[in-house]
């Protein structure tokens, strides 16, 4: 992925966190957290990154207790965000 591209995808991720940020409003810390400590616990038992990890919760969600929602996908996209952003 070019440079230019990655600046796109990070503004458009950004924009679908600040959407969930809204919607849960002060809640948002306390809905987001099991997601952040599930995306953590795939990323170190896979050695993937962030994001790779977030993705493929994003593909296992049909199949297991997330549901099947483009909310769950935003939800799991926005603590992905999150869990950058504390590294910077």
């Amino acid at each position: 992925m070019r440079l230019n591209q990655a600046v796109e995808v990070s503004k458009k991720l950004e924009k679908a966190r600040d959407s969930i940020k809204f919607l849960f409003q002060e809640k948002y810390e306390e809905r987001i957290l099991p997601w952040k400590n599930l995306i953590r616990n795939v990323s170190k038992k896979y050695k993937i990154s962030t994001f790779q990890a977030a993705i493929k919760l994003t593909e296992d969600r049909g199949s297991s207790i997330f549901g099947n929602d483009g909310m769950t996908v935003l939800v799991i996209l926005s603590a992905a965000c999150d869990l950058v952003e504390e590294k910077i």
